[in-house]
């Protein structure tokens, strides 16, 4: 059994973006009392308050990603999305047949593509997992997805 999990990516996210939302309210305030005079104690209680209300909706909408794999069953945010069945991995009740990973700063976006009952069409499952993967968690995930003949795109 593998596991890897990165709690430490999950804390750096919100670290940074808390920065973020920090400077942006900084210039906004001091943009606002700038060109229009307000009173500054009200600017400022709006500003922590909308800071706030942005550090809850982000601390909520973070998930911690874990990804598990027994041989049989792969799991990601700990809910079965493909069973690994002799060589083949497979959606339930449906056969993968490509997929595509793609990593960058805001999260990582496997798309998992089937053939739809046409035969010209493919059908999209689309998860993103945030923080993204690091280069291990990647490898590792590019290595059971290709065991299980699953075509890279």
């Amino acid at each position: 059994m593998v596991k890897i999990s990165n709690k430490k990516q999950v804390k750096a996210y919100i670290r940074n973006t808390f920065i973020l939302i920090n400077v942006f309210m900084i210039v906004a305030v001091s943009v606002v009392l700038t060109l229009f005079k307000f009173n500054f104690m009200l600017v400022a209680l709006t500003a922590i308050f909308l800071e706030l209300l942005v550090l809850l909706y982000i601390s909520l909408t973070v998930k911690y990603f874990e990804y598990e794999y027994y041989g049989e069953v792969i799991t990601i945010y700990n809910r079965l999305i493909f069973k690994k069945n002799g060589k083949r991995l497979e959606l339930p009740k449906s056969k993968v047949k490509y997929y595509r990973l793609e990593n960058n700063y805001w999260g990582t976006q496997l798309n998992l593509y089937k053939r739809s009952t046409d035969k010209y069409n493919l059908i999209r499952f689309h998860y993103n997992v945030i923080p993204p993967l690091n280069e291990i968690e990647l490898n590792q995930l590019n290595k059971s997805l290709q065991e299980a003949e699953v075509i890279i795109l």
